[in-house]
């Protein structure tokens, strides 16, 4: 029994792979501009990323159907694997350019951990140096510093023996200048027990005494000066004091005098300026500025009457400078 292999319709067969060529070179045209800019372009690289994995699904679903096809016969596989063949040579060079593009990635961060671990190494050897010279200067300053303790201590050593020996000529000096006391203060006594014996002392005693009474008396004459001076500032303040109140009180009657002038020289311009109809209408306010004087109430009928009188008066005055032409 001869078993027979039925050639499939190979147009029909290739279209399982899925994909056309169409779609490739839209998948070209939309993934062969994708480039990532720099470590920090995220987005980039999950553009590139997320188109990566798309081609390589598409390229690994082409393999797949690349080996189904082929179990059907050697013939239609060698075809089926012309065909993938060639399919997955169109979508090799946009795979290796995306996953070129994700590599620079890599690369770029490789390039970053390297110049960290410069940078890292560089300022490592920094702080060592820094450390190791500030480690010298501090040597060198423990070392000076001692140096001046040293010679400050030495300083202090001649000091010391400077004043130790000076101290000791100033005990000589006083000691001598204690024997030269003794001594003298032995010869003042001797001459005061000599003086004593020769009967001198009250002489001595009233000449003391003099002395004290002079000087008491130069004291009283200081203290009766300054006393003296004392009263005569007083009696000068008070007649200061005295003239400045004279003078305020002079000029202040000066000033109500010229006041009282000007007053009345106002007065009298204006009863010269003013028209004889008010020059007369005036007598009636002096009529009713007269003041009656009070009296007992016997007499209080008569001082209304005067009142009534001193009104009628001024009305009447006042009717007759009305008339005037």
């Amino acid at each position: 029994m001869t078993t027979t292999f039925a050639v499939p319709d190979v147009a029909h067969e290739l279209t399982k792979f899925g994909i056309a060529d169409t779609a490739i070179a839209r998948m070209a045209e939309q993934y062969m501009p994708l480039t990532i800019a720099n470590l920090d372009d995220k987005e980039g690289y999950k553009r590139v990323n997320e188109a990566r994995l798309d081609v390589k699904k598409r390229r690994i679903g082409v393999e797949k159907v690349r080996v189904e096809l082929k179990a059907d016969a050697l013939a239609f596989g060698k075809k089926v694997d012309g065909e993938a063949k060639r399919i997955t040579a169109l979508l090799e060079p946009i795979e290796k350019h995306l996953e070129s593009e994700e590599a620079k990635v890599k690369k770029w961060r490789d390039e970053i951990k390297r110049a960290v671990e410069i940078a890292a190494e560089k300022e490592r050897r920094r702080l060592a140096e820094e450390a190791a010279a500030k480690l010298k200067a501090e040597q060198e300053a423990r070392a000076a510093e001692l140096r001046a303790m040293e010679a400050e201590l030495a300083e202090r050593r001649l000091a010391m023996q400077a004043e130790l020996a000076r101290n000791e000529a100033e005990q000589a000096e006083k000691r001598k200048a204690m024997e030269v006391e003794r001594a003298r203060i032995a010869a003042e006594q001797a001459e005061a027990k000599r003086l004593a014996d020769e009967d001198t002392a009250k002489q001595i005693a009233a000449m003391r005494a003099e002395r004290e009474a002079l000087e008491a008396e130069r004291r009283k004459i200081e203290e009766a000066q300054r006393i003296e001076r004392e009263r005569q500032a007083a009696e000068q303040k008070i007649i200061d004091d005295a003239k400045r109140v004279e003078d305020a009180r002079l000029k202040k009657i000066e000033d109500d005098r010229l006041a009282a002038e000007q007053v009345e020289r106002d007065r009298i311009r204006a009863e010269e300026l003013a028209p004889d109809r008010d020059k007369l209408m005036s007598v009636v306010e002096m009529v009713r500025q007269i003041t009656i004087p009070k009296v007992s109430e016997a007499a209080a009928k008569t001082r209304f009457e005067i009142h009534q009188l001193l009104e009628d008066c001024a009305a009447d005055i006042r009717t007759v400078v009305a008339r005037m032409k």
